[in-house]
């Protein structure tokens, strides 16, 4: 047995204690959105739908997994039908065309998942089988509130603007001049859900594309990680009011993978990036991570590579060198955070996959309408990977809609060659690339990213 599979069978019976540990560890802790002292929050909302109730109390119960749940990639050319032999008590769910995920729907143990798993695997037309594995956000941090940027000539009129102090570190009041990006270009958000009537997304949304792995509106975000992400990339600019994106004139697209406390499964995940893949998506954006690699998300990012789509990841906020997947699965660019002082911050996962950098501390940008996880509503600053992760989604939005019909490949060329160096010279653990920059990716050109980077 490998070392993740016995790992999900032998958190299966964990104890209650652990899951009360497990359940306090998880714990967001947020900033308030009146810029004053930080605000700490206890439980995340509860939540009533089954599928998210099922990861919900595998999360308080300390587990990795679903119990008795699994996902399958069929070998090439094999449908879920070759699986019947699993008989009447198991159903199953087609995430692609060689994804599929296996639930039992009688009774669970540790012995009856191992004993599911060993039949599967011994299954000719299966290439890959793993437990349907946990995925969490990337738990905001304790932020003092949003310091103040000076006010840049051309800079918009968006009220809060001046808290925004990650537009100063990118470039972006220059870059807009150039390119404020393609209602073209849709970037999805692979998250918890969107307030897509906000009234600074609202019109960059696209509600027709909308998806949820729960059956429920994938445009409520009754946890509020997804808005703020949403937000960050393309809350809509010069509108007097609130927050300015990075990318304010591309189209959002939602794609509700997690539950309103923050948790969802492998399988949803996937599901989220082969539907954002399909639905055209150019940019899929994800601030969110587990520590087990997965051939199901693997063949995921697979698919939307082979879409055309760029995925962008979360290296995560453990503040260590332990990988987290999806950023750590090849294919993926990978986002580490900085802080106001372009030093590597206190809480960003580091190591050789890194790819870049961005701001991601005290991250002002929008909060849901409705209460939320999120300390307060309509906006507020939080910190984290998840902060830096949609700041080069828009980056790489702009550089698209600027060079229309650019490779995937190009854009991240692009984006290493023109980022700010830090840390050792050139390419570096903490770093990558260095810091993204908005003004210099659009002053590149796809023939031209060889050229000199700057450093600060």
């Amino acid at each position: 047995m490998n070392k993740n599979l016995r790992r999900a069978v032998s958190a299966i019976a964990l104890s209650s204690l652990a899951a009360t540990m497990a359940s306090c560890r998880q714990q967001p802790q947020l900033a308030g959105n009146t810029l004053g002292q930080p605000t700490v929050f206890g439980a995340r909302n509860a939540t009533a739908n089954p599928e998210m109730q099922k990861v919900d109390e595998a999360v308080r119960a300390g587990l990795t997994a679903v119990p008795g749940e699994f996902n399958v990639v069929m070998r090439p050319g094999v449908g879920a039908q070759s699986l019947s032999a699993l008989g009447a008590n198991f159903t199953t769910k087609n995430i692609a065309p060689n994804i599929v995920t296996v639930k039992s729907n009688g009774g669970v143990s540790a012995q009856s998942d191992q004993m599911t798993l060993q039949q599967l695997r011994s299954n000719p037309n299966v290439a890959a089988v793993e437990p349907n594995y946990i995925i969490t956000l990337n738990d905001p941090q304790i932020n003092a509130g949003a310091p103040e940027a000076p006010r840049l000539p051309a800079a918009p009129n968006d009220a809060l603007f001046s808290k925004q102090w990650h537009h100063q570190t990118i470039g972006s009041v220059p870059a807009w001049a150039k390119q404020k990006g393609s209602k073209n270009i849709l970037v999805a958000i692979v998250d918890t859900g969107m307030d897509c009537g906000h009234p600074d997304i609202a019109a960059n949304v696209d509600t027709s594309k909308t998806f949820s792995a729960y059956n429920d509106n994938g445009c409520t975000d009754k946890q509020g990680h997804g808005t703020h992400v949403g937000g960050t990339v393309a809350a809509v600019t010069d509108n007097q009011i609130g927050v300015a994106g990075v990318a304010p004139d591309v189209t959002l697209m939602s794609a509700k993978v997690l539950s309103d406390s923050g948790s969802g499964s492998y399988a949803s995940v996937a599901a989220g990036i082969v539907a954002s893949a399909d639905a055209g998506a150019k940019i899929i954006s994800m601030s969110l991570g587990g520590p087990s690699n997965s051939a199901v998300i693997t063949e995921a990012i697979k698919h939307a590579i082979s879409k055309g789509a760029l995925p962008v990841a979360a290296m995560g906020n453990d503040g260590n060198a332990s990988l987290s997947y999806p950023a750590a699965i090849p294919g993926v660019f990978s986002v580490g955070a900085t802080d106001i002082t372009n030093a590597r911050a206190r809480f960003s996962q580091y190591g050789p996959h890194i790819d870049i950098a961005a701001p991601g501390v005290n991250i002002m940008a929008t909060f849901p309408r409705n209460a939320s996880g999120m300390p307060g509503k309509d906006y507020g600053a939080i910190s984290g990977t998840s902060m830096a992760t949609p700041i080069v989604s828009g980056v790489a939005a702009l550089v698209m809609s600027q060079n229309p019909g650019i490779s995937v490949e190009q854009v991240k060329s692009i984006l290493k060659a023109s980022a700010v160096d830090q840390g050792d010279p050139g390419f570096d653990n903490y770093f990558g690339a260095g810091i993204v920059n908005a003004e210099a990716a659009l002053n590149a050109s796809p023939a031209g990213v060889a050229a000199q980077r700057v450093r600060r």
